[in-house]
């Protein structure tokens, strides 16, 4: 080991509680919170597996492309890994070599074992183009029931190659962040990662990249249609660098699912979620993103509806003002308790136009209601006459006393 290799080996013998990443083959040179080794032999990997067994402080381990492909006879450094108890992110670098032998693979094994311990998978230019079905990738992301994060950056993964893993991806919901970056994913893997992902109620996605890939209008409409019902995903990365695919029809796809202006209940029920989106938005769409920051939903679905270039609102579906057939002053309530709610969501969104407009819905669902209403419903009884109909007020003779 050089010097600097052995004065890492030191602080991770100390359990130095300011070391938390170490670095494997490349010389990054120490900093408070980063140490680099680099093992010339056997007894140095023999070291480091038993410095790293006793280890609790650290939480990161990044093996790069000068020793990943290293095949270690001695089984001590892997016993560490195992051992250890705090390491919870794996980094691989491998120089656009498939793992197929080496230390990577047997380290992405001894995860795989440890099957709870991995939160964040990390490999960068990791050639899968020709890998089958069942690599050690796929494998790992089947068996780690624990990942909250994988980032699969510039590893050649065609569409073909995306479904295994996102087979494997989709057995766990503890899944978070997701990143295809700078792969070969067109449109049908778009569609895949929908259907596996994006319609799955259970998923737990929060943010998906898929930038720098080769996905159209097509893949990145399949995206947003897998939104609709979809309240989780809260980024999505999907600009490319070239300015040749500018994603028009893309972008009406998700203007569509942030407020779907069929009716009054469907912008109601539009995506309130997404809230940051990379693509070439344009105003309308930019402003719907930044709506939903708001995370009073109920709130952002208020400020939509009140946007909505209708004359006056339709209460009539978001309350159902009939019951059993028969119209009801039952629902008159609710209705003034929503424009009340609406006026809050307002002022709370800085939204001016919003709140004047309340005050003109709220008088004409009640306007509503009562045009709606059986003249019975709003004349006591007693002011009926025989044929059912009203009957004014007899005034009644004033003597003067």
């Amino acid at each position: 080991m050089d010097i600097d290799s052995r004065r890492t080996l030191r602080r991770i013998q100390g359990n130095d509680d300011t070391l938390t990443k170490l670095c494997v083959g490349n010389a990054y040179g120490d900093s408070d919170d980063i140490g680099t080794v680099w093992c010339n032999s056997i007894y140095d990997y023999f070291r480091l597996g038993n410095a790293i067994s006793n280890n609790h402080h650290l939480l990161q381990i990044e093996v790069h492309e000068e020793v990943v492909h290293e095949t270690i006879a001695s089984s001590d450094f892997f016993d560490g890994l195992i051992h250890n108890s705090s390491i919870q992110e794996l980094r691989l670098v491998c120089g656009n070599v498939d793992i197929v032998h080496g230390l990577g693979q047997q380290i992405l094994k001894v995860y795989r074992e440890k099957n709870n311990q991995l939160k964040h998978l990390a490999l960068w230019d990791c050639n899968l183009r020709n890998a089958g079905r069942e690599h050690a990738i796929t494998k790992t992301l089947k068996y780690c029931n624990n990942l909250q994060k994988i980032h699969l950056t510039y590893c050649n993964l065609t569409d073909d190659q995306l479904v295994p893993i996102l087979e494997a991806i989709s057995n766990h919901n503890t899944v978070e962040q997701l990143s295809f970056y700078g792969n070969s994913i067109g449109n049908a893997g778009c569609k895949a990662i929908a259907l596996a992902l994006l319609y799955d109620p259970n998923s737990n996605l929060r943010i998906l990249d898929l930038r720098e890939n080769n996905i159209g209008n097509m893949g990145a409409t399949a995206i947003a249609n897998g939104l609709v019902n979809n309240a989780k995903l809260q980024s999505l990365y999907l600009k490319f660098d070239e300015g040749d695919n500018p994603m028009n029809n893309a972008q009406d796809a998700f203007f569509h699912v942030l407020r779907n202006t069929s009716s009054i209940s469907s912008i109601y029920s539009s995506n309130h979620t997404l809230n940051f989106l990379e693509i070439d938005t344009d105003v309308r769409l930019s402003n719907l993103l930044e709506l939903n920051k708001n995370t009073n939903k109920q709130h952002v679905a208020i400020i939509k509806i009140l946007q909505q270039n209708h004359s006056n609102i339709d209460m009539e579906p978001l309350f159902g003002w009939k019951t059993g057939g028969k119209w009801s002053l039952r629902a008159l309530p609710y209705v003034i308790n929503w424009c009340e709610r609406a006026k809050t969501a307002a002022r709370e969104n800085n939204r001016r136009f919003c709140e004047v407009r309340v005050g003109k819905e709220k008088l004409s669902a009640i306007y509503q209601f009562a045009k709606a209403m059986p003249l019975l419903l709003f004349v006591p009884s007693k002011h009926i006459n025989g044929s059912g109909k009203a009957c004014r007020r007899s005034k009644r003779k004033r003597t003067r006393v």
